[in-house]
């Protein structure tokens, strides 16, 4: 399994809960309120337009828009839509399958954690206990998701 949790990850959360917050932006007023630049916010939200989350509609009235209700969506389709898939069949310490009379240290610990971001619940200290994206602040997904890569 791999999962790495990059800045353009990071980015897709983050515009994802400003456009439900916002409504309708054009790329340089989101990548403004992200702290980033409008060329590199388009790389961010072409996988989502591509899946129909986000519509993206050009001209002088045009910009971003949720067209989902983020409730629908799990963090680790938000993450595969970006980072691709976080199934390899490699195991996340030795680079190659973890046999099964021998697993790695992680490969416990992996299954919930991959459980968990399929169906949106994440851990109780961020008093998330079944919020899927729609109900989740970004600071606190935003905090579990550094967790998970610290030095990110």
């Amino acid at each position: 399994m791999r999962l790495e949790i990059t800045r353009t990850a990071d980015l897709a959360v983050r515009a994802l809960c400003q456009l439900r917050e916002s409504g309708r932006l054009k790329s340089s007023a989101l990548a403004e309120a992200l702290g980033s630049t409008p060329a590199f916010m388009t790389q961010v939200m072409a996988p989502m337009v591509r899946r129909g989350w986000v519509t993206s509609d050009p001209g002088p009235t045009g910009g971003y828009e949720l067209y989902v209700q983020l409730g629908e969506l799990s963090i680790l389709q938000l993450i595969e839509a970006i980072e691709g898939p976080t199934v390899t069949g490699k195991c996340v310490l030795r680079g190659e399958p973890c046999p099964s009379e021998d697993v790695c240290a992680l490969h416990d610990a992996w299954l919930p954690a991959r459980a968990a971001l399929m169906t949106g619940r994440y851990p109780f200290r961020y008093g998330l206990q079944t919020a899927g994206l729609e109900r989740t602040g970004a600071e606190e997904l935003l905090a579990w998701m550094r967790e998970l890569n610290p030095g990110r």
